[in-house]
């Protein structure tokens, strides 16, 4: 009787032990994939070269994330906040810079971008869908 007591206590003990060993594991994971997450940047770099908007969006992705890129859009804003032009594309992708080029509507001299990166982002075994904006 003593002796199935104490291994019940036993078999207790190294359940409770490792409940508590994958709380602290789910928590330091949690810290760190939140601080990844939010050093996820994308720069835009868009100019006009002969009729054409060309250029590049380069997503910055902290060391251990992996990050797919699903969508992205681009809008023209003319100076007075109007949205000009409008261009999208769909990748489903593992890339962290995309060319972009698409023809120029209408000629402005004061333009500036706006426009989201939609990506899946995942750590070890947690994911994400999340949206940049710039």
């Amino acid at each position: 009787m003593k002796s199935h007591l104490s291994m019940s206590l036993i078999t207790l003990l190294i359940i409770f032990s490792l409940l508590c060993v994958n709380f602290v594991v789910g928590i330091l994971l949690s810290v760190s994939y939140t601080r990844k997450v939010n050093q996820l940047t994308a720069d835009v770099n868009i100019a006009v070269n002969d009729g054409m908007y060309e250029g590049e969006i380069n997503l910055l992705v902290p060391e251990g994330l992996k990050v797919f890129v699903m969508e992205y859009q681009l809008g023209i804003i003319d100076e007075k906040d109007d949205m000009i032009q409008v261009f999208s594309q769909s990748v489903n992708s593992e890339v962290r810079r995309l060319k972009v080029s698409f023809p120029v509507r209408k000629h402005m001299q004061n333009w500036k971008i706006s426009g989201f990166v939609n990506v899946k982002v995942k750590y070890w075994w947690i994911e994400k869908f999340m949206t940049l904006r710039f």
